[in-house]
């Protein structure tokens, strides 16, 4: 049996919602000046939990290209440098 929201597309209002938290740029920035922080979106818990049971359930379905190295299983940014480095050597 499928999930409603996959089988009909539509998301209720609480898992479409995120909250922004200003975060600052560095110890040193100067907190007055908009430019010195980046936002991160804090999502529900009711969309983490969906977003979880996607991922375990359509795993073999949701490919990515070998190419790709940061947030991917058994990967890392280190491995697209050193990968990076030896083309260019």
């Amino acid at each position: 049996m499928e999930c409603s929201l996959v089988v009909h597309g539509a998301v209720t209002d609480d898992m479409s919602f995120s909250t922004l938290l200003p975060i600052p740029k560095g110890k040193n920035a100067n907190g007055t000046v908009s430019s010195n922080y980046h936002a991160i979106a804090l999502s529900s818990v009711s969309g983490k939990i969906f977003d979880r049971i996607v991922m375990i359930r359509y795993e073999e379905a949701l490919a990515t290209s070998e190419l790709q190295f940061g947030f991917k299983k058994n990967h890392s940014t280190v491995m697209y440098s050193l990968e990076l480095r030896e083309t260019v050597e």
